[in-house]
């Protein structure tokens, strides 16, 4: 009975003590207790069994599984090795005996010199929430285990679990959440970044620091025609002093199979992570693991648009990690954040390639107009150069000939020969082949009375009554004369075209000062524009007229040098007459300019 109160003072000390220190961490009061109990129960070992937070330790795979195991420095080669293979059984055994109240077992060792010990065993269930957790084995020599006194061990070691449990929970959701608040920073990166590759490396940086591994990294998948699944390392962030993998030729077209990693295919293309302690892990994979140094790790696969795409992984290379259910489910978190930034990334290339399609197909088509149209516009004076070589070549050969008789034929060639000169001009312009325009003030009047002037014989032979209404004469604006003049000679040949069959044809011109806005309105008298051409009528090519009188190019060259000019043409749809607007902005002239 003195025993059974000296044993319980012990351990109740034992407890409290645990229970006050706030200033450590789980890990470091589990080896506390162990050293402790190993002590106090007058063990020669003392064994934990254990899981990560969150599943019963009989539901995890066996590489999930870990043990701590503490020796007394006195304890016999022999009797430690029995102990040791005790522990691997037990710890590798799928089938091992559930621990669902505390079990009592007697060993006799026979030693080389035949000399007999008696191997005493306990094996105390941790539960968590009516889960085994934990199993606890005390190893004891020659002397046996008392009922009260396994008893008295299942509550010390279940109260000092519960501690150790509640200081775990705790870390791992700070953790956890610590995961996942870089994960939402990493999130906004990916975003923002025109192409997730650009950023990867800092995205990595900052979840291996949140985490506090020793390296992160992606692979990327690709599959053969035999089917065999090969991976390569693509990116990867090592912590200051940790040695980088990322030129190890070993990882570049990886093939799972022939390294003996076939359980990473079924679980990883299943989307199952593989986390824990190297030890651990079947042989075949442990090699070349060791051989990067790592000693725990982490990898959760990535899926993109339903296929497995490839995996990230955490290497710690510093210390046995168990990794928590709460860590791993924000790791998974963070593999669908980035398999979202290159599903989303392949979208958009997918778009642009569409794009990039129609936009071909959009210029075949154009060119198809364009070649046409400049085929008719360069025939026309082609032909016309043609018949005036043909009948000038009579002249010169008959023996009576004029200079008056040949002359009108020069003109016509000339004449055509500068029409075929301003059609490819206004294509360089179109095209943008002429960017590069040398802007400055100009007075606007004296602009569109050239204009007026080179359009007034049409004018005059239709008997086209002209008005002209510009109260501010003194108006100035940055432009290429020449350029700016051809808008108004195109829009006004338009109207002029416009009114050939109307009685009193008419067409105004209107210059309005708005502000430092300029609007100039040109409206001519006939029949207007369709509605359902309206949209077209600024196109290149596009024209109402019969074959041989336009080449459509004249207004959708007009909306080009006003772009040089930084203003707009535009067709004004809110009147049933035709009225294109022109705008600018004014010059403001300093006194030093005047």
């Amino acid at each position: 009975m003195e025993q059974f109160l000296e044993r319980e003072h012990l351990y109740s000390r034992m407890i409290l003590s645990v229970s006050k220190k706030i200033d450590k961490t789980s890990n470091e009061i589990l080896y506390d207790f162990l050293k402790n109990a190993l002590e106090l129960t007058n063990c020669y070992a003392i064994t934990l069994f254990s899981d990560e937070v969150g599943k019963s330790l009989f539901e995890t795979d066996l590489i999930e599984r870990h043990k701590i195991s503490l020796y007394k420095e006195d304890i016999e080669g022999e009797i430690k090795e029995v102990i040791e293979k005790l522990e691997n059984e037990y710890l590798n055994n799928p089938n091992i005996k559930k621990v669902l109240f505390p079990i009592t077992e007697e060993l006799i060792i026979q030693s080389k010199n035949n000399n007999k010990t008696k191997l005493s065993i306990i094996y105390i269930p941790i539960k968590d929430k009516n889960l085994i957790r934990d199993v606890i084995l005390f190893f004891r020599l020659d002397n046996s285990f008392e009922e009260e006194e396994v008893n008295q061990i299942h509550f010390f070691c279940n109260s000092i679990g519960d501690i150790v449990r509640r200081i775990q929970t705790e870390e791992h959701l700070k953790i956890r959440d610590k995961i996942l608040e870089s994960a939402s920073k990493c999130a906004s990166i990916l975003y923002t970044s025109q192409h997730w590759e650009y950023n990867i490396k800092e995205v990595l940086e900052i979840l291996g620091n949140s985490i506090n591994v020793s390296r992160t990294y992606i692979f990327r998948n690709k599959t053969l025609k035999n089917g065999e699944i090969l991976t390569d390392q693509l990116y990867e962030w090592s912590a200051p002093g940790i040695k980088p993998q990322i030129d190890n030729i070993t990882l570049q077209s990886f093939n799972y199979m022939k390294n003996g990693y076939k359980r990473w295919i079924h679980l990883l293309s299943n989307g199952n992570p593989i986390f824990g302690c190297v030890k651990n892990f079947p042989e075949s994979e442990g090699k070349l693991l060791f051989e990067q140094d790592i000693v725990s790790i982490a990898i959760v696969p990535i899926f993109v648009f339903g296929d497995w795409w490839g995996l990230i992984g955490f290497d710690d290379c510093i210390k046995e990690r168990q990794w928590s259910s709460a860590e791993i489910h924000a790791l998974k978190i963070v593999a669908d954040m980035i398999a979202i930034a290159i599903e989303r990334q392949c979208k958009e290339n997918l778009i642009k390639e569409k794009e990039k399609k129609l936009q071909a197909i959009e210029k075949l088509s154009s060119l198809g107009v364009m070649a046409s149209g400049i085929a008719h516009e360069v025939n026309n004076p082609l032909t016309i150069i043609s018949l005036a070589t043909q009948y000038l070549s009579k002249y010169i050969n008959e023996e009576e000939h004029s200079i008056k008789n040949i002359t009108p034929f020069i003109n016509k060639i000339q004449k055509n020969i500068i029409r075929i000169e301003n059609l490819i001009k206004a294509l360089k312009i179109f095209s943008r082949q002429e960017t590069k325009h040398n802007l400055q003030p100009s007075n606007l009047d004296k602009i569109i009375e050239e204009a007026i002037e080179q359009t007034k014989q049409r004018i005059e032979l239709q008997n086209i009554k002209l008005i002209y209404e510009n109260d501010n004469k003194d108006l100035f604006v940055e432009a290429v004369p020449a350029l700016l003049t051809q808008v108004f000679v195109n829009i006004l040949t338009n109207s002029a075209d416009a009114v050939e069959e109307v009685n009193s044809p008419e067409i105004s011109i209107k210059v309005v000062l708005i502000n430092s806005n300029i609007r100039i309105e040109i409206e001519d008298n006939g029949h207007g524009i369709p509605k359902e051409i309206q949209n077209k009528i600024l196109e290149p090519f596009f024209t109402t007229k019969e074959v041989g009188k336009g080449t459509g190019l004249g207004l959708s060259l007009s909306k080009s040098i006003m772009d040089i000019h930084g203003g707009t043409l535009e067709l004004d749809r809110d009147t049933e007459k035709t009225r294109f607007i022109v705008t600018m902005r004014k010059y403001e002239r300093t006194k030093d300019a005047e």
